[in-house]
This record gives C-alpha cells, sequence and structure tokens, in this order.
C-alpha cells in the first residue's frame, strides 16, 4: 500500500493526482491478484508465498486499491463539473422584511422550493430549504417575518466552481445546508450536497 502511493506521487509528477491515483490503484489490483493466485495455487518460484495470509493480504490490497480507484474516479467528475451544471433554479429571492405569508403563496404553485434572503454578494442574510419551510409551519404564524426564521448555515459559491470546491467548502462548514450560487454579484442557482449525491449516482 505504501509502494502505491509512492508510486502515485511519482506519477503526480506528469499527471493529474485523480489520474495517477487511478494508474496507481489498477496496478495495485493486480499486485493484490497475483498474491492471492501465488497463495492459494502452485506457482513455480513461488512455493514459500503459498500461505492463507497472503491469501488475505491480497483480498485486503484488492479492497483498498478498489476504493482507491472508486475515490479517483468520483473525485474526476467533481473537480471536471462546474456547480452551474448541477445547481437548480427553482429557488426565490426573498426580503428580510418578507413574512411566511410569502413563502406560503409561492409554495402553492411550486411544491419543493429554496429561498434565498438577500441578493448580491455581501447582502445574503439567510436560506430556507423545503425542510426548514415543513417544520416552521407548525411553529410560526403567516406574519412572522422570515428574517427570524432563516438559516444562516450557508456558503457561496460562484457558477463556474466546481464540485470539488463546494465539496471542500462542506467539509469544512459541514453544518451548510445550502449553497447560493452567484453569476457576478447576483445570485442565479441554488445547490444542496443532495444534489451532487444524486449527480454521483447517476454518473456512475
Amino acid at each position: 500500500m505504501d509502494g502505491g502511493r509512492i508510486l502515485r506521487s511519482f506519477l503526480a509528477f506528469w499527471l493529474r493526482r485523480s489520474t495517477a491515483t487511478k494508474i496507481a490503484s489498477i496496478i495495485g489490483q493486480l499486485f493484490a491478484v497475483f498474491f492471492i493466485v501465488v497463495a492459494l495455487f502452485p506457482v513455480p518460484y513461488f512455493e514459500g508465498f503459498r500461505s492463507p495470509f497472503f491469501a488475505l493480504l491480497g483480498v485486503f490490497v484488492f479492497i483498498t486499491a478498489y476504493q482507491e480507484y472508486t475515490f479517483a474516479r468520483q473525485e474526476s467528475k467533481l473537480s471536471n463539473t462546474k456547480v452551474k451544471d448541477v445547481a437548480t433554479g427553482n429557488f426565490s429571492l426573498l426580503a428580510p422584511s418578507d413574512t411566511l405569508r410569502e413563502v406560503y403563496s409561492i409554495l402553492d404553485l411550486r411544491k419543493f422550493h429554496y429561498f434565498v434572503i438577500g441578493e448580491e454578494i455581501g447582502q445574503i442574510f439567510g436560506v430556507l430549504t423545503p425542510n426548514m419551510i415543513q417544520l416552521l409551519s407548525r411553529n410560526a404564524t403567516l406574519d412572522t417575518p422570515v428574517i427570524e426564521v432563516i438559516s444562516t448555515d450557508f456558503e457561496i459559491l460562484s457558477s463556474e466552481d466546481s464540485l470539488l470546491d463546494a465539496i471542500k467548502k462542506y467539509q469544512s462548514n459541514p453544518n451548510t445546508i445550502l449553497f447560493p450560487v452567484v453569476l457576478g454579484e447576483r445570485v442565479e442557482q441554488v445547490l444542496d450536497v443532495s444534489m451532487i449525491e444524486q449527480y454521483l449516482k447517476g454518473k456512475k
């Protein structure tokens, strides 16, 4: 396994990290298969390796290499896909003084909808997600200003950012529930983690 990491580091001098990881993982899987074969069958010059230990080692190396390969594929997809290609325009902009009455009037037409309070970078006060709104329906009145019930757990993304950038922001702030996506200075789309998960499932 350490040899695989050394090989990946060596290849990374000439190739992208994701490509280097793929190559190193495939070579690691080939070595793992070799370990399993020589551990279970009589192979000339390798009789000393016939042992259940080497078979288990081969299985472990194969699984680890496969996981590395899977991660590299996902990382490549994330880094090569722009946020704007996965984000949705299914949201509305609200002013801080707007009330939940406006929220529910919009939801009468659009059942699953996001809300961003504010419009421009530096003037975004918070967000509302469908799950939050479902909870609010039991605990707030129609005249409640949205500024009182919004979440400030959001991170701003540029439409030209990659999905890998989004994941890194999420990892640095795991409480993030929504990413307002800006083009220039205005919010044009929104993205949440479930959209990224669905994208990866659909691209296997």
